[in-house]
């Protein structure tokens, strides 16, 4: 339930603004206690209150999520030995088998998630035809008329997901990575997790870098910028914002090359497309299958220096779908 989500997200970074600067659970979290422990608990004096403002669902799914993504601190330690073996970072394939490998309690904790967005891997390796078919703008009728006939056979099902791209292994969803942060600064040490904090965001829910990269890269526009701007935009989100390293952009880099070579590789028009244009770029003749291919894309499309105000500058694109956390803030606080 999305907005519960968001009221406790709200909660837990300014309780005061929304509870009242004057009620003891709001100085509570505001002191450091755990929001969602606290709103989830049934003899909590703001319990009440809640039930009131914002109705007994809401109140009974905050304690559900309270139960439901509990920390304790040895699942934490867990984390930190998977960190320091640099076992977070490896391919989809990989981090999906060692999570289901530590069991059913840890494993629900974190998710394997892709470091350029699997959105756009799949966007890539479709080829020209993706573009098309992802972005809605159709160049003639033949192009949409070929569009149409663009089928995944395993669309909707686990096989889907780019397997062999690179992911990092990071905490669920917003409580959890709140509980994992607050249980290793009290384990190994505040300088130890602010060392790791870049690498503790969400997966999914209030300020994941999914949704963010939504924000600049709608769902379903894909299509509609090129291989230079998803690379920007993808390395500002994973960067600059979420404040990863230097390293995740040249790995951002990488996947996005070796899925344009897939799709060359792939889908004759995309490869009479992209060669023509790394002709331009680099003034070399490629094929398909050409050892330099791969050399040639990276020259093409280098990582560059992102100036601070690099979103001043970007195409934003109204998106196809509502930005679900968005519009339930919207309703909630009318803003």
């Amino acid at each position: 339930m999305s907005y519960a989500r968001v009221l406790a997200a709200r909660i837990s970074a300014n309780p005061a603004e929304v509870l009242g600067p004057q009620l003891r659970v709001a100085r509570q979290i505001l002191h450091g206690a755990d929001p969602w422990e606290v709103l989830g608990d049934p003899s909590s004096s703001v319990r009440r209150m809640l039930v009131r403002r914002f109705g007994a669902e809401v109140v009974h799914f905050l304690a559900q999520l309270h139960t439901n993504f509990y920390v304790t601190a040895e699942m934490a330690e867990h984390y930190w030995r998977w960190h320091i073996q640099g076992a977070i970072v490896g391919t989809y394939d990989e981090l999906t088998a060692m999570r289901a490998s530590a069991g059913l309690r840890l494993g629900q904790l974190f998710e394997a998630d892709h470091i350029l967005e699997a959105r756009i891997h799949r966007m890539i390796r479709d080829g020209i035809r993706g573009h098309v078919l992802r972005s809605q703008f159709h160049h003639s009728a033949d192009y949409a008329a070929r569009a149409q006939g663009l089928e995944h056979s395993t669309r909707g099902t686990p096989e889907f997901a780019i397997s062999d791209g690179m992911a990092l292994l990071v905490p669920s969803n917003e409580i959890v990575a709140w509980r994992i942060h607050r249980q290793l600064a009290s384990g190994v040490g505040p300088q130890a997790v602010r060392h790791i904090a870049p690498q503790l965001y969400p997966h999914q829910g209030v300020g994941s870098k999914t949704s963010r990269v939504a924000q600049i890269i709608p769902w379903g526009l894909e299509g509609t910028y090129a291989y230079r701007e998803l690379l920007d935009g993808s390395v500002w989100v994973a960067c600059r914002e979420f404040g990863l390293s230097q390293e995740y952009a040249r790995t951002i880099q990488g996947d996005l090359v070796a899925s344009i070579r897939l799709g060359v590789r792939e889908d004759p028009e995309t490869a009479q497309l992209v060669l023509r244009w790394l002709r331009q770029q680099t003034g070399r003749t490629l094929t398909p299958d050409s050892e330099q291919l791969i050399p040639a894309l990276l020259r093409a499309l280098p990582i560059r220096g992102l100036d601070d105000d690099f979103l001043s500058t970007w195409s934003f694109r109204a998106p196809m779908y509502p930005v679900p956390f968005e519009d339930v803030t919207r309703e909630i606080f009318g803003q």
